[in-house]
């Protein structure tokens, strides 16, 4: 490593405008493949990979290791390749600094250099795209493009591949040239494919195709000869922060991050993975009703740990740039919701959701695209997770650092700075939660961007010891571009809050046995007596959502976005609600049949909070009830699939019996529980009569009778079955 460096010292020194020239002829050496005339027939090494082909497969550090270990001449050119392109970019950049905007050029320089420096800087790239505030507009612009514009290579190369792979002896399709060595007059492999990619993105190109059958498709090309750039490119990577590391004295793995995200990109260039992944996601999801993945189509696919080829069902839609605004946030919303479930329900990440790999379908569904790269989330990990996004919105800073210490980010046994000497000193968890609330609450938007979270969190690893788990680089890749294309369609966005109703739902349906206790020790005494505290909390963290600006004044809101808000606001207390009757709400319904119904009505009585949550919440069924027959607008519908159609129906009915059955429980109870149930049914009476009335006149005052012979007929029919013998609650509330 220190003679690696030396050597760059005086590249840098003596011999930048040497490298300069010869970077020209080491891109066309290293991608020759990407200038064969498009008229010729590309070379044979185009099409077999040769010795690199050893290097498919999952990834492997040691076989890496020993591959380059006898091939330092193309390290030490690819490495003084990339720090060539550094400096120009850098020279070029502060160069025009002074420019007006119309005479820059670093722009282009900036995109072009990241797209010829191969895959691994083209996702680079493409995350930045997302970061105007870490980047600034000007490079996030430049960038953007690297989404779904990336560098195609030539399609007689990609039609050779295909041939290759698939193993075919005739043409590609009757529209296009036959690839060199296929019998022009046997059967094309399709009907009909276009003669140039329809989309070109960092590791592969894609052409749209049809069967014989008449099926349209997708079909994907994995670009020639990346296979040797990724993992050249990780071996100098890995090098580097190995140096890095040592020049630095740092006892973190640093190579340990290089090799979680090698893994993922060795992950896409596995075809067959990417197509299990694609089922998988579709089995887990399918509750879910608006989101799928393609479905692949085997006889169209390579062999598998060698495939370069691989064809997909086409789905008509249209990418995130080219909705309008309205569908753009109700996109983002319904991306937030489906990548949260996976992180926080699933366990099953789609870890690369930027906008080229989503598409919103003509008939209303989220397609994600592009399963190569996914992480899986540890139940505990995704009860952490979930309970983090809670702290954060209700500022309980110590139980976040709790919640950090539970999921990696920070040592379990304990808290710690560094002094000025570097030395590692444990400190008080009151000291460690001041700095966490002071770097997070110091940055703009710290509580309501992940962008601004993970900033105050870098701020805060200077001085205190704050891991990084190979995990958190996927997931933190995940949430920034969600965030950067929802704050595209609405500045105001809060990633947070749209991910709350999603959290309560993942923090109140514990998988595991210690979960399950934190919950009900979370809600519930040991006498069964209800946590208030807890539940103001939650109040008050949506309170938050509907305060006034500072000003007094609310953010001027387009129709548009005022609309996609509701139907938004709609989904998220659908999800809550719902758990009540889903198969993972068996911890809440069994706490809510083992509350103490005496006590919890005279605490109810007390707290004015939770009288007003009731009116909201009375207002809002009533509301419900009275427009139940009104058509909801094409904004306020998502796409439902009639499996989860028929899912739901499913929920909603049993939801319906287990609110009669707790319910007829409860009031058995304050039957009897003597004068103290009695006293507390007058006084539930009382409460609940006060709630419906001021919810009523709140919808408007002729709604008011109605209600009320409503709620007198429906307690007709419930005073008469209170009288039968208590049931087994077991079969209920499993």
């Amino acid at each position: 490593a220190a003679e690696l460096l030396d050597r760059l010292e005086r590249l840098e020194e003596e011999q930048v405008q040497v490298l300069e020239e010869q970077q020209v002829q080491l891109i066309q050496e290293d991608l020759k493949y990407t200038q064969v005339d498009s008229q010729e027939s590309p070379k044979e090494d185009v099409v077999d990979e040769g010795d690199y082909a050893v290097l498919r497969g999952p990834f492997n550090a040691e076989l890496l290791e020993e591959f380059f270990a006898t091939r330092r001449i193309p390290v030490a050119l690819r490495v003084a390749q990339i720090v060539s392109v550094g400096l120009r970019i850098w020279r070029v950049w502060t160069s025009e600094e002074s420019l007006p905007e119309e005479e820059r050029t670093r722009a282009d320089v900036l995109r072009d250099s990241l797209a010829g420096l191969g895959p691994v800087f083209l996702k680079i790239g493409q995350t930045l795209s997302q970061r105007p505030d870490i980047i600034g507009e000007e490079a996030a612009d430049a960038l953007k493009s690297l989404q779904s514009d990336s560098p195609p290579f030539p399609s007689s190369t990609a039609f050779a591949i295909m041939a290759y792979d698939l193993k075919w002896n005739g043409p590609i399709a009757p529209n296009v040239p036959c690839p060199a060595d296929a019998d022009p007059q046997g059967k094309p492999l399709f009907a009909y494919i276009t003669p140039e990619p329809i989309a070109s993105a960092s590791l592969g190109q894609v052409y749209k195709a049809k069967t014989w059958d008449g099926q349209t498709v997708a079909v994907k090309v994995q670009r020639p000869g990346v296979v040797k750039q990724v993992a050249l490119d990780w071996f100098c990577w890995n090098r580097s922060l190995q140096a890095l590391a040592w020049a630095w004295s740092h006892d973190s793995d640093l190579g340990a991050i290089a090799n979680e995200v090698a893994i993922g990109v060795f992950n896409e260039l596995d075809y067959h993975r990417e197509a299990a992944h694609a089922d998988e996601f579709n089995k887990l999801h399918a509750y879910l009703g608006y989101v799928r993945a393609p479905k692949w189509l085997p006889e169209y696919v390579g062999e598998p740990g060698k495939s370069r080829v691989l064809t997909m069902e086409w789905i008509e839609g249209k990418a995130f740039c080219d909705l309008p605004k309205q569908k753009q946030l109700l996109m983002a919303q319904m991306a937030v919701e489906a990548c949260v479930t996976q992180m926080l329900n699933t366990g099953f990440v789609h870890a690369d959701p930027h906008e080229g790999n989503m598409l919103l379908a003509d008939n209303g569904q989220l397609i994600f695209l592009d399963f190569g790269l996914i992480s899986r989330m540890e139940p505990n990990i995704m009860e952490g997770f979930a309970e983090g996004i809670q702290y954060m919105i209700s500022g309980d800073w110590y139980s976040l650092s709790r919640v950090f210490q539970a999921v990696g980010f920070v040592p379990p046994d304990g808290y710690f700075r560094f002094d000025a000497e570097g030395n590692r000193v444990e400190v008080s968890e009151e000291e460690f939660v001041g700095a966490l609330r002071n770097c997070i609450e110091s940055q703009e938007g710290g509580t309501s961007r992940f962008g601004a979270l993970a900033t105050g969190l870098a701020a805060l690893s200077e001085d205190y010891e704050v891991r990084t788990p190979p995990y958190i680089i996927l997931l933190c890749r995940t949430f920034l571009t969600l965030e950067g294309m929802a704050g595209t369609a609405d500045p105001t966005f809060n990633i947070y809050k749209a991910s709350l109703p999603y959290a309560i739902r993942r923090a109140m349906s514990p998988s595991t046995k210690q979960g399950v206790q934190a919950l009900r020790n979370a809600w519930l005494t040991e006498q069964g007596h209800l946590q208030w505290d807890r539940l103001e909390s939650l109040v008050s963290a949506s309170e938050e959502e509907k305060e006034p600006e500072p000003d007094g004044e609310a953010p001027e809101m387009g129709e548009e976005i005022s609309s996609a808000s509701s139907a938004m606001a709609e989904r998220g207390s659908q999800v809550v609600s719902g758990l009540l009757g889903a198969n993972e709400g068996r911890t809440v319904r069994r706490m809510a049949y083992d509350v103490d119904t005496v006590n919890t009505v005279y605490q109810l009585a007390s707290h004015k909070e939770s009288r007003e949550m009731g009116v909201e919440v009375v207002t809002d069924l009533l509301r419900s009830y009275l427009h139940k027959a009104e058509e909801k607008t094409e904004f306020q519908r998502w796409y439902m699939s009639p499996e989860a159609e028929s899912i739901q129906e499913r929920q909603d009915q049993r939801k319906d019996k287990i609110i009669k059955f707790l319910v007829k429980h409860h009031f058995r109870r304050l039957l009897t529980g003597g004068l103290r149930g009695y006293g507390a049914l007058c006084i539930m009476t009382l409460v609940l009569f006060r709630v419906v009335l001021e919810a009523a006149f709140r919808v408007g005052s002729s709604s008011a009778g109605d209600l009320i012979r409503a709620v007198g007929t429906t307690m007709r029919r419930l005073l008469p079955s209170l009288k039968r013998p208590a049931k087994d609650p077991a079969p209920a509330l499993a």
